[in-house]
């Protein structure tokens, strides 16, 4: 009888007196800026090679990093690293050919890092004309551009575009008549999810046939109406999707809205999966990471202490789990430490006797101490 009561009690005190804090893993922050030796504080766009070399595009070209040295691909012409534009916007690696992506001055380029060779395509039969605003590549190989077509000078029309490393097919067309917000991302089903201004979410095939199609918002940007929104498809094929109007992140199942998981009016950006399960989404100076149970943590003041930037403008996890951060003002490397120690039971009051003494275990996964502050037993469920 008397351990019955003990227990009971053990409950109610831990209900009543105590709040329950989740520990959250170390998080080590480093940067890289010019007076490191980056070339350009503007970085917009990171990658990785198969050879583990970094790659950062800039507004004033492209910079390789080997971990200690810096080599710059500029437009300089005594530079023998020379490319003809450089105010880069987005570069992708592709692996089955060692080739980079980028998009320089709204061009679309390529450079086989097999012999630095710099990939152009001028032929007017190729419908590239025009301005290329986003690249991906699928998991087939493929590369998918948006390309902006003007038309007159009122209406504009966005192509998607696909290119299997042979030809060029426009395989979508939508038309526009406000700014040309677009984004593209890629399914873990190997669906394409482009997002346009006036026509929401799209959900294509490969042939460029709509699967599925719904505007997730609706808001006014400059006396326009849109229904824009970034998405991001993590390897379970789940749907974060990045609302402009209201901010933070909701989850949604086939274009339904399913839950809201980072409740924030701040705008969310980026977002990449990690080898753990885990997704870290950012915005213009947020952080977050959300791990494989939905615990959401906050490391925004992590970022602000270590640099000082205004926008974030590139996110991406190299192959050891590293998260690297594009800023407008130099780079910031972002390291999750494990933790093998978290809290469980605190009291928050200040003053003597907030010592636990005598831990043991108790039934049906609970644990007890004795603590000090109160003069008796306390538990929690473990």
């Amino acid at each position: 009888m008397k351990n019955k009561v003990l227990k009971l009690k053990l409950q109610l005190i831990v209900c009543l007196c105590f709040s329950i804090s989740l520990g959250q893993s170390n998080l080590e922050v480093n940067t890289i800026t010019t007076e490191n030796g980056l070339h350009f504080r503007h970085v917009t766009s990171i990658t990785q090679d198969n050879s583990g070399f970094m790659w950062f595009g800039t507004d004033q070209g492209i910079t390789k990093y080997d971990g200690k040295t810096f080599t710059t691909f500029d437009s300089k012409r005594d530079n023998p690293n020379y490319i003809p534009y450089e105010q880069v916007s987005e570069i992708i690696y592709q692996k089955s050919i060692n080739t980079l992506w980028y998009i320089a001055d709204y061009r679309l380029f390529g450079l086989d890092l097999n012999n630095q060779e710099l990939i152009k395509f001028d032929s007017p039969n190729i419908p590239l004309q025009g301005e290329i605003l986003d690249i991906a590549l699928d998991k087939t190989n493929n590369l998918w551009l948006v390309k902006d077509n003007s038309t007159n000078y009122k209406y504009k029309v966005q192509d998607l575009i696909k290119y299997d490393g042979t030809s060029f097919e426009v395989l979508k067309s939508i038309q526009r008549k406000s700014t040309g917000f677009t984004s593209i991302d890629v399914t873990n089903s190997n669906t394409i999810c482009w997002t346009t201004i006036n026509q929401g979410v799209m959900i294509l095939d490969q042939k460029g046939n709509v699967l599925q199609h719904k505007k997730l918002e609706t808001y006014d940007w400059y006396e326009f109406t849109i229904h824009y929104g970034k998405s991001f498809f993590d390897s379970s094929n789940k749907h974060y999707y990045f609302s402009e109007s209201k901010g933070g992140v909701d989850i949604y199942e086939n274009l339904e809205f399913k839950s809201r998981l980072i409740d924030t009016e701040k705008s969310i950006d980026f977002a990449v999966a990690n080898s753990t399960e885990g997704v870290w989404f950012c915005g213009d100076k947020e952080l977050f990471y959300v791990n494989a149970e939905n615990d959401v943590m906050d490391y925004t003041e992590h970022l602000n202490k270590a640099l000082d930037f205004s926008h974030i403008n590139a996110i991406f996890l190299d192959f050891s789990d590293l998260l690297w951060l594009g800023t407008d003002n130099g780079l910031l490397k972002v390291k999750l430490q494990p933790q093998n120690f978290e809290t469980i039971l605190n009291i928050s009051d200040k003053g003597w006797g907030r010592t636990f003494r005598d831990i043991f275990p108790l039934k049906d996964g609970y644990v007890g101490a004795m603590s000090d502050y109160h003069r008796q037993p306390v538990g929690v469920r473990v």
